[in-house]
């Protein structure tokens, strides 16, 4: 018999064990996920540096055949599916350059709009206003949709029913996502290295991890009264920090 897992993770995400797949670009692709997810983990697919029209339709075709090594005969868009039946999807992005023009947010809320995934994680960094955006100078064939009702990239997935998972090397980064409404935090030490790693101004998994928890608890540094009239993060629900050396439930 099948061990049923009940921890925070299975109780607000898809997998059934307490398990994710991380979103590394070349590497997690459709087969990996599929292979994780099957399981009962959750595996990812790898959006990476998601600046082009191309790379827009490389990822077209990696969440294509996900789904169809799930049998749902290589479905275009999730539409003709349930959210029954749907097979969880999470997509990682690398945010600096994802989120670097107007057309990068209009490429991102397309992809939101047309597959819905369950899952996103955001890093490099986890959060981006939406004001910071500047022109590309190539052209781009991006059709832009709706008119923004967000106003940030955590805003934007949660407009589409999607749930954020946000990697941060540091404390203040940590704040921030918790201000912006993420669902998820995870914990990057300067000894995990990747994409995003503040090795002048971050620390080890363990130290930052113990601080993030502190931050979700509404006890940090005796201004619980404060954040727990002032900051929306003060009722986050769970925290789930990971790095290579770990997770913490």
């Amino acid at each position: 018999m099948n061990k049923v897992w009940q921890t925070r993770l299975t109780q607000q995400f898809p997998p059934t064990i307490p398990i994710i797949g991380a979103p590394m670009a070349g590497v997690s692709g459709a087969h990996l996920a599929f292979a994780t997810t099957k399981t009962g983990a959750l595996g990812s697919i790898a959006a990476g540096h998601y600046v082009t029209d191309n790379s827009a339709h490389n990822l077209d075709l990696e969440v294509q055949e996900y789904y169809r090594l799930f049998d749902h005969n290589g479905h275009k868009t999730t539409s003709a599916t349930t959210e029954a039946t749907q097979p969880p999807l999470m997509v990682g992005f690398i945010c600096h350059s994802t989120f670097n023009s107007e057309e990068g947010w209009n490429r991102v809320e397309n992809f939101m709009k047309r597959y819905k995934p369950q899952v996103v994680q955001y890093f490099s960094p986890a959060l981006v206003a939406k004001k910071q955006t500047t022109p590309l100078t190539t052209t781009t064939t991006t059709t832009t949709v709706d008119d923004a009702s967000f106003n940030n990239n955590i805003e934007l997935a949660h407009k589409y029913g999607c749930k954020v998972m946000a990697q941060v090397g540091t404390e203040e980064e940590a704040r921030k996502v918790l201000d912006a409404g993420t669902d998820c935090i995870i914990a990057q030490g300067t000894e995990a290295g990747g994409h995003g790693c503040r090795y002048d101004v971050g620390s080890g998994t363990l130290a930052l991890a113990s601080r993030i928890v502190t931050l979700v608890r509404g006890n940090t540094e005796g201004k619980k009264e404060k954040y727990s009239s002032t900051c929306s993060w003060r009722y986050c629900k769970w925290s789930w920090i990971s790095s290579c050396v770990g997770t913490w439930m």
